[in-house]
Parts: structure tokens; sequence; C-alpha cells
């Protein structure tokens, strides 16, 4: 009987370091609605990313520092009044300028951030107007992408009413307010499909199919994200093509079309190659999964290996070791001395991490890989280190999990996808998975057709 991964999906990618971004969101869910609550900066933050008569948005990213107070970007799109975004056909150079009085500040953030701490290859939106010397005099400058620690999954800039629609259906969302934020979503799409804003209609398609999701209407989530892919590739929008291709592939996953979700996440991942490392994680991860459901353990590695560098290359200690532990543990049969030799890597990372929750993690998989290499009491000493590390932090689950573990571990087959049971919660014996309860329930016999727009 062919193993099922889909069912332990969504921890499996939070294992993997999966972020709550607009793709992954929707499979973190724990089926409970969200706490209602209120930003008190709210009424602020709507005044923020507005284009006045006379101005225009261009978004790009910062190629040279032409002395204080100057940029020059690389432009991608610009953005006029109404809200209207074009996209270049070729990256334009521009100057800006920048006065004492220009705002600058990362997305969806009030606090004013000084421009000599912003740097070189940042992603930025400056609105602004032309000056008579051909430089844009900024008036506000968003921080996109490459400010300290602060990434997105992408930036999508439409009309300011489908935007605040957008915003308005989040709050709702938030508030665990469903059917309401369902209703500002759709009303978003009906105001950008008026104003011809093909990127308004996806950003605001894009959260219509989060909401299906979690409002368990997966076929009609699927059409949803057919549509912002659509309406990506109708537009060369690169980002919206890839948020459409991974919604869409882990439904696939989901209705068991295995072969189909490969099919479309090897294009998206191939879409998403000069997007931000967030976005291409995401897909990757996505992609990572679909084999690992398709039994494809060889590429599934091979999907990991290409993870693993981005992870590093960021700074992120523990999705990166994280990883490499797990790439480690695949292989662990075949490539004893590189697993060793993992281990001693996450030594380093362990020590260096701040965040406890995470030690235990990279502890337990080490004592995993330890098992797997016949290493009995090295494993036993992980398990025990990390159980007590969990007691310590009052995670009475992990404190359990990892404290039992040898019980289960002394009558289990030795089997890669045994192991993949236990780092994904699996609690069924000698390596057979049993469904969760969302799982069982009757696949849809057929995805909806991709041409289906939606409503």
């Amino acid at each position: 009987m062919k193993k099922s991964y889909f069912g332990s999906l969504s921890l499996a990618l939070a294992l993997l370091g999966a972020s709550p971004h607009l793709t992954s969101s929707a499979w973190a869910q724990n089926g409970a609605p969200a706490k209602p609550k209120v930003d008190p900066d709210a009424a602020a933050k709507a005044k923020l990313e507005i284009v006045n008569e006379g101005e225009l948005r261009l978004d790009g990213k910062i190629t040279a520092l032409l002395g204080t107070g100057a940029w020059q970007i690389e432009a991608a799109s610009w953005t006029s009044p109404r809200g209207v975004t074009t996209d270049f056909d070729e990256p334009k150079n521009k100057g800006v300028k920048i006065g004492a009085e220009a705002y600058l500040h990362p997305r969806g953030q009030l606090g004013k951030v000084p421009a000599k701490d912003v740097k070189l290859g940042a992603r930025v939106g400056v609105i602004g107007k032309n000056g008579p010397d051909g430089m844009i005099i900024a008036r506000e400058i968003v921080l996109l992408e490459g400010y300290g620690d602060r990434t997105t999954a992408g930036s999508v800039t439409t009309n300011r009413f489908t935007s605040q629609m957008v915003s308005q259906s989040r709050e709702a969302r938030e508030a665990g307010l469903l059917p309401k934020a369902l209703a500002l979503a759709e009303k978003g799409i009906a105001t950008a499909q008026g104003m011809g804003d093909s990127n308004g209609e996806a950003l605001a398609t894009q959260d219509k199919a989060l909401l299906l999701l979690e409002m368990d209407q997966p076929e009609q989530a699927f059409t949803a994200f057919k549509r912002v892919e659509a309406l990506g590739r109708a537009k060369g929008n690169t980002l919206m093509m890839a948020l459409g291709m991974g919604g869409a592939g882990r439904l696939l996953i989901s209705f068991g079309k295995t072969k189909e979700a490969i099919t479309l996440l090897k294009e998206a991942d191939v879409v998403s190659a000069a997007l931000e490392p967030e976005m291409r994680q995401s897909v990757m991860r996505s992609l990572f999964a679909a084999y690992m459901e398709d039994g494809n353990t060889t590429e599934a590695i091979g999907t990991l290996n290409r993870i693993h560098p981005l992870q590093t290359a960021r700074g992120k200690e523990a999705e990166a070791g994280i990883t490499l532990l797990t790439i480690a543990l695949m292989q662990a049969d075949e490539k004893p001395d590189a697993a060793r030799m993992a281990i001693d890597e996450a030594k380093g990372r362990i020590e260096r991490l701040r965040d406890d929750k995470s030690k235990v993690t990279l502890i337990a998989l080490s004592a995993l890989i330890h098992w797997r290499l016949d290493e009995k009491d090295d494993a036993r000493e992980g398990f025990t280190k990390a159980s007590d590390l969990a007691k310590n932090l009052g995670d009475n689950e992990m404190t359990v999990k990892w404290g039992s573990i040898t019980t289960r571990l002394e009558g289990m087959e030795d089997s890669w996808e045994s192991y993949w049971g236990i780092i994904t919660g699996d609690k069924a014996e000698d390596g057979e998975e049993e469904a969760p309860d969302e799982a069982k329930k009757e696949a849809p016999k057929d995805a909806p057709p991709a041409d289906e727009e939606a409503e």
C-alpha cells in the first residue's frame, strides 16, 4: 500500500521552516478561528502608500547610492494616482532624492527608518513627484525587502479601493468572521474588475482562495488559485503566477493528483526563481511535499538541498539546521559519514540559537539520526536532553514525545518512511500512517477546470 504523506504536510512544512505568508498560511491553520484584535494604528496605516494627484510610484531595487540623500533605483513598474500599475518592458534607472521630510518605513509599519540604514539592493516603493532635474523627489518610501531581517512574500500595488477592501477582509478574517471576510474579498475583486486593475483582482482573489480553504471549500479554492495564476500569466506578473500555482499545487496533492501537482509546482519553481527567497522557499517546500507524496525521495532530497543554502544565506539558523538534519536522516543508511557531519554542524547551530523550542527540534532530529546509525546510547542521551528542555519550556507534548520515543523506536521498521512518521507526528504502529480525521473525508473526484473563473 502506497504511503500517504499529505495528511502530515502542515506540520512537515512547519518543521522545514514554512512561514505564514500568502500561500502557506492556510496550511498552518489549526482550525480554530483567530481571536478578535483591534489594531490601534489602523487609521494611520490606512493613509500609507497612497499616490496623490501629481505624484507617481516606482517599485524597484536600489542599485547605487548617489551621495548623501540620493539613490539610484532600477524600477520595474510605475503606479498612477488611480492605482493602475504598469510594468516596464525593461527595467528603468531613476534617481531618487530623499529629503529630511521623506517618510521611510517598512511595509505595514509606522516607525520611520533612517535612509542610512537602508542597504544597497533593497526593494522599495518610492512615492513622490518628478523634479526639474528628472529625479524623483520622494515623499514616502516603502521598504519592501532587504531592510534588516524584514522580508515579504512579494508586493502587489493595486488601486486604493481594492486595497482597503482587502485590508478590511483580512481584519475580519483575523476576528474569525470568515463569511464577512469572504464578502469583502469578493467586493474587492468586483471593484478591481470594474477599474481594469488585474493586480487588484489577483490580490483579492488570492485572499478569497485562502478564505475558502479555511471554510473547508477546497474545490472553490482551487478555482480561485487558478484564477490568480491566469491573471498572473496575462499580466506577466511572476509573483501572482507563483502564488496561484503554489496554492493550486498543494490542493492537487490533497486531491490525490500528485503527478499534476509536480508538473505545476516545477513550473512554479522556475517562475519564482527571480522572486524573494521566502517566496521561492514556499514553492520549493510544496514541491518537496509533492515528491514525498509521490514516493520520489531522490527528487525530494534534491529539493531540500536547494532550500538549505537559501536558508543559510538569510541567516535562518534553525530552519537551515532542520533542513540539513532532515536530509541527513533520509540518507543515513547510504551516507553515514555525511549524517555524522550534519550532526556535528548542528551542534554549532544549537549553541548559537536563542530559541529553545528550535533547539528541542534540532536535538531530537540529531538523536533520531544517531538511532538510525545504531548509536543508541548517543540517541538516548539526545532524546533525554530534548525532553528535559521541552519540560523547562512547559511543552508537555514534546516532553512526553521525546521522553518516551525509544519505546516506539525499539519495535519500528528501520526505514525512512517510519522516521518520517515520527517527525510529522504520526502515531500509527510499524510505520503505517493513519490518515487524520480531515483526510478521511472523501476527496473530490475531480479538481475544478482550470478555465473556470472565480465568482
